[in-house]
């Protein structure tokens, strides 16, 4: 009888361990851990916010007379309208138009001088045909210091003048292409003084000096010495 009770007892303290490790098993596995929610996080991009169409128009409108604004200040308008303002201001001024006249002895051009001035005319730019001109006159025609009197068809026979000489040639060269020009001079130094007219009517007067480096080429300076 003791040795039944004994076995009983060793029964149940080998059973209590196999039954907790099996309702562990059974329990365990369909009781799920607390897991951290996971949130998603919807995707979404920065667009730039599109320029509203009353600011687009300002802009483009800004823009486009900033750049007539630099144009006029530079010259850059194209010759035919440059040609129309003269035109226009002759009839207010009509003394302008003898700046034009390129039949005077001294400013008369030759056939060949007349060719190239219309090669250098940027019919796109008053500034880049006045740039162009005085560009050649500069690579092509040698300064001298003498006491000649030139003409513009002497000076471009010989490719060589004093100041007058070349004042005489640029100016030519410049009228033949409707733009008013003068020689002006001083005592000591001669050079030319084109015009410009900007889209208001203002007559400007330009300053193109070649040679006597330091010498005063302002009209303020002149003597009224008549040159043609």
């Amino acid at each position: 009888m003791k040795k039944i009770n004994y076995l009983l007892k060793l029964s149940l303290v080998l059973l209590i361990p196999i039954l907790v490790l099996v309702l562990y098993v059974v329990f365990g596995i369909s009781v799920k851990p607390n897991e951290p929610e996971t949130i998603e996080f919807q995707e979404f991009t920065c667009e730039m916010e599109q320029e509203a169409p009353e600011n687009k128009v300002i802009i483009d409108f800004l823009e486009e007379n900033y750049q007539d604004v630099v144009n006029q200040k530079d010259g850059n308008i194209p010759m035919e309208d440059f040609r129309k303002r003269v035109e226009y201001a002759i009839n207010y001024r009509p003394e302008l138009s003898e700046y034009l006249e390129n039949e005077v002895h001294s400013y008369e051009l030759s056939h060949q001088a007349k060719k190239k001035v219309h090669e250098l005319t940027d019919e796109e730019s008053y500034s880049h045909t006045v740039n162009n001109i005085h560009k050649w006159v500069l690579d092509n025609i040698e300064y001298t210091y003498n006491r000649e009197w030139y003409t513009a068809q002497s000076t471009w026979k010989k490719k060589s003048a004093n100041c007058n000489g070349i004042s005489f040639l640029t100016c030519g060269m410049m009228r033949e292409v409707g733009i008013p020009c003068m020689v002006v001079a001083n005592d000591e130094h001669a050079w030319t003084e084109y015009l410009y007219l900007d889209d208001q009517g203002r007559i400007i007067w330009y300053v193109w000096d070649q040679g006597l480096e330091g010498n005063p080429v302002l009209s303020e300076n002149t003597y009224g010495y008549d040159l043609n």
